[in-house]
Order: structure tokens, then C-alpha cells, then sequence
């Protein structure tokens, strides 16, 4: 028997009742998609912008 991973949360391509974290589904563990994995956000740390705002292209 093929055995089967629980996948958590959506992904990009779902509605949004399906990108809630506590939303289930499985998936065969021989089957990538491009849709499952994880995502990270990080808060950009970079300089602010300084200067005339009419130079900030």
C-alpha cells in the first residue's frame, strides 16, 4: 500500500478557506508538487531611505 503524508495548512493556489493552518489533507509520499513545502518571512533589516523623496527612484 502507498503510504500517505498529512499536509497542513494551503498553499499559493488554494481559496481561502484552505490556507488556514488547522485545514488537513494528505498527500502520497512519492508525489512532489510545486504547491507543498513551507515559507519563511523575515522583516527586512536594509537601510531606510534618507534624503529628498523626489531622488528615491
Amino acid at each position: 500500500a502507498l503510504k500517505r503524508k498529512v499536509i497542513r495548512g494551503g498553499s499559493w493556489k488554494d481559496i481561502g478557506y484552505y490556507i488556514q493552518t488547522g485545514t488537513r489533507t494528505y498527500e502520497y509520499q512519492d508525489t512532489a508538487k510545486s504547491y507543498i513545502g513551507f515559507r519563511s518571512v523575515m522583516t527586512y533589516l536594509g537601510r531606510g531611505k534618507t534624503g529628498d523623496p523626489e531622488t528615491w527612484n
